[in-house]
């Protein structure tokens, strides 16, 4: 009658009172799937003040501060009990050598992908054999202790996998397939079929899709020039041709940011019990004014990019201001580091593909050239219709448009082509009511399916970049309407169609010609036609502003 799924809160804390009852001192470690469980198990322990009082409570989860993480490794005060509520990340990437007390709920969050559908899952499951045996195992690591497992012998014996599933079979696969067809290793499904575990041909063939839609593979399967840049970038193939196209477009400095955020994670970071105030400050950031590229934009890409900035003007007037800039936003400062570490790497690397003049020794270590705003990459990094340009064209066909509703002051419902999506909670744009949007039309990272499908980093883009920067174009002449991709459609006079389709075509023949040559300096005729879309973009974000 057990439905040993379900984690029973009750369960947890009572055998936590069993231990402070039963047993001698040492620290306990309790694994849980998810911030929700941890926040769940954290309330229960902390409701009651003469308990509190003699336990120390820690939460170890990705999304908490590194100050809060740092805490589960101090020893508490004598006679102080410290709890400590982590996911797999305390499995096997640390060890805190107080650990007396194990107590496992046998459950994991693991990131999947469904091919077919190009979305990611966040799926909750038991754990395998092999991981039930490492939590347990945490709890003798530096000496005598005691696990608790809150599953059952049969469920372990019988029903756990003996291992979890490799990761080649549950990620999206464009990062390996663009490696192999650079190395001339053959067509990807042949060669991936000799692994060990193949991956499903789902996913082969969905990574392939993707990158036949960025550029980076023609329809033989054949690297483009895009391709050989991207393979030689160690990111996603999408942040890949961010940078490159953002480097070509003259907005590299902010795209190099937001590259190396979506790459490694989020600098914001709320502490637990203060989702609210840290939400408060990203609007707040949001809203700085005309100095922020964020300003008004309604976009998680350029709040990231005014994060960072923010923060490094703030570190140019001390050590005092730069924390005080992290602590008043909400901000990691390690993983700041970590990002701006991250962006000098990446532009190293167009540096030796050749996108980019490699500056003089010296100059390169120190970084600072990559923010050059008088180079030719950065002449519009402060253009915030350029900087969505390069994301649209980088990010496309991930898409979704609003649909109409039937009261304007509602929370708006989105479109994506196929089924109805929502904006992830994480999101600046997640409080907006649809008569608050500037556009109705949103580009994003991802999709991620848990209660309901999401989209995770969005930015409101405007139409005529879905025009330059979108999918295929049919001019529909009567209706007067273009049609982005055989669905998606944006209001367009005729004349004015016909023009922004042949000033793409020019625009697509200077990109390609420009990757194919890696030259590091564009002919006066190229450069003539990036400024007119440069111009036409920015006429269009002022119109709105007006």
């Amino acid at each position: 009658m057990l439905d040993e799924s379900i984690i029973d809160y009750e369960l947890i804390e009572a055998v936590i009172d069993h231990i402070d009852a039963q047993h001698g001192p040492g620290a306990i470690l309790v694994f849980l799937p998810g911030i929700a469980e941890i926040s769940k198990v954290l309330d229960r322990l902390t409701a009651t003040s003469n308990k509190n009082s003699r336990r120390w409570v820690i939460p170890l989860h990705s999304s908490v501060s590194a100050a809060e993480q740092r805490q589960a490794f101090n020893r508490p005060p004598q006679g102080v009990r410290k709890v400590v509520l982590a996911t797999n990340i305390a499995e096997t990437s640390l060890t805190i050598a107080d650990v007396c007390f194990v107590i496992d709920a046998g459950r994991l969050k693991e990131r999947r992908h469904d091919a077919s559908r190009g979305m990611g899952l966040l799926i909750e499951d038991w754990v395998s054999r092999a991981s039930a045996l490492q939590r347990k195992g945490r709890a003798g690591r530096v000496q005598e202790g005691m696990c608790f497992s809150l599953f059952t012998r049969q469920r372990f014996e019988h029903q756990m996998r003996k291992f979890q599933a490799p990761e080649m079979v549950r990620v999206p696969l464009e990062e390996l397939v663009l490696q192999i067809h650079l190395l001339r290793l053959g067509k990807a499904y042949a060669f991936l079929q000799r692994v060990l575990e193949p991956p499903p041909a789902k996913s082969v063939e969905g990574a392939l899709a993707q990158l036949q839609s960025v550029g980076a593979l023609s329809k033989e399967e054949v690297l483009t020039p895009l391709g050989h840049h991207l393979a030689q970038l160690p990111v996603d193939a999408r942040m890949g041709k961010l940078l490159v196209v953002a480097a070509l477009l003259g907005c590299l400095a902010p795209a190099l940011t937001v590259a190396a955020c979506l790459s490694y994670k989020s600098p914001f970071s709320a502490p637990v019990g203060q989702q609210d105030q840290a939400r408060r400050a990203m609007q707040g950031l949001a809203t700085a004014g005309t100095s922020s590229l964020a300003s008004g934009q309604q976009s998680d890409h350029l709040l990231m990019v005014a994060a960072y900035e923010g923060w490094q003007a703030a570190k140019k007037q001390g050590r005092n201001a730069q924390r005080s800039f992290a602590q008043r936003h909400f901000l990691s400062e390690q993983t700041l580091e970590m990002i701006s570490d991250m962006r000098n790497q990446f532009g190293s690397m167009l540096a030796d593909t050749r996108l980019l003049a490699r500056p003089a020794k010296g100059f390169e270590r120190s970084g600072s050239w990559i923010d050059d705003h008088s180079e030719i990459w950065n002449l519009y990094a402060k253009h915030v219709a350029v900087v969505k340009a390069a994301l649209c064209s980088a990010l496309y066909p991930n898409i979704a448009v609003m649909e109409d509703g039937p009261d304007g002051n509602k929370r708006p419902a989105w479109n994506d082509g196929y089924s109805e999506v929502a904006v992830h909670p994480s999101s600046i744009n997640h409080m907006l009511s649809a008569n608050q949007y500037q556009r109705p039309y949103q580009i994003y990272l991802e999709k991620v399916r848990t209660s309901k499908v999401f989209m995770r980093d969005c930015t409101v883009i405007a139409p005529m970049t879905l025009l330059l920067f979108g999918g295929s174009l049919d001019i529909l002449h009567q209706s007067g309407y273009v049609q982005i991709d055989g669905w998606l459609r944006i209001k367009a006079a005729a004349p004015l169609a016909v023009l922004v389709k042949q000033l793409r075509q020019a625009l697509e023949s200077v990109l390609e010609k420009t990757i194919a040559t890696t030259s590091e300096t564009s002919e006066s005729a190229d450069h003539s036609i990036l400024q007119q879309v440069a111009t036409l973009l920015d006429d269009e974000e002022r119109q709105l502003t007006l």
